[in-house]
């Protein structure tokens, strides 16, 4: 009875390790990373995920469905081969993904850093109380934020209207939400000189980019974010980058990231990996 039960254990178990065995075989190769995965080489513009070759001379419906006007600019960037413009299409959109990254930190901590300068500056609640100058009540103390131009809560209140229409309830809209939706360009736009006198009589060192050198000011600050804006819109709208200056862009974003937070900068520049997209054009 006893050697029967062994042989009952010894089978089961041995049974059992063939399974694992096998679960874990099943899942290298599921999870096995190709040699022709995509990566970051300028070698592997022109295949597709599974090694085989992907090129748009083969696929004459391509040019149609990203538009002739759009794929015209890489076309004149490749000399009119159009599989090498393809590659450079691809190219584009892998290095637009690669600034994304560096962009998140720098338009949350610009965002963190303004938003609490505006309510410094008012002392109230400014996301909640701004409105556009047609709804003031009358009277001298009709404008509910002193501080602020009426422009720019006009902009904010169309921004928390949005949201109560989207929540189907002013109630459920917070601060925070009413910050997070303001657009970068609302944070770059009060650096601009008509706020000069309101935001910025004490320079822009102390109350947002406190780790700047000291010959940045608003005029510098704003350049900078401006500049910056202008590329985040061409990501936003899926347009060509690699001609608009892309690595002064990064570095300057690099920069910026500095001016709020060196450690932020830090983490882009031993993190991201724009420089190595970058370097790998299709040729």
């Amino acid at each position: 009875m006893w050697l029967r039960r062994s042989s009952f254990w010894v089978s089961f178990t041995t049974l059992a390790c063939i399974k694992v065995e096998l679960l874990l075989t099943c899942y290298r190769n599921c999870n096995k990373v190709s040699p022709v995965n995509f990566e970051r080489r300028s070698s592997r513009y022109d295949i597709d995920r599974t090694g085989q070759p992907f090129q748009i001379s083969d696929k004459p419906d391509m040019v149609a469905f990203l538009s002739e006007p759009r794929f015209r600019v890489y076309c004149v960037e490749a000399k009119g081969d159009p599989d090498l413009a393809f590659r450079l299409y691809r190219w584009n959109i892998v290095l637009s993904e690669s600034l994304l990254m560096p962009f998140h930190f720098v338009e949350v901590g610009v965002r963190n850093a303004m938003s609490q300068l505006l309510y410094d500056r008012t002392g109230a609640n400014w996301p909640m109380l701004a409105q556009d100058k047609k709804h003031w009540p009358k009277g001298l103390n009709g404008n509910p934020v002193p501080a602020l131009h009426h422009k720019v809560q006009a902009e904010i209140e169309k921004t928390r209207e949005k949201l109560a229409k989207r929540k189907r309830s002013l109630e459920r809209v917070t601060p925070d939400c009413v910050i997070s939706q303001l657009t970068f360009g609302f944070w770059v736009k009060l650096l601009s000189s008509d706020f000069k006198k309101s935001l910025w009589t004490g320079g822009v060192r102390k109350p947002v980019f406190r780790h700047a050198p000291d010959h940045v000011d608003r005029e510098e600050a704003y350049a900078a974010l401006d500049e910056l804006r202008i590329m985040r819109n061409r990501l936003a709208h899926h347009e060509i980058i690699f001609t608009k200056g892309p690595t002064k862009v990064y570095e300057r974003i690099e920069e910026v990231c500095g001016w709020l937070n060196p450690d932020i900068a830090h983490l882009i520049r031993t993190t991201s990996d724009f420089r190595k997209v970058h370097g790998g054009r299709p040729t």
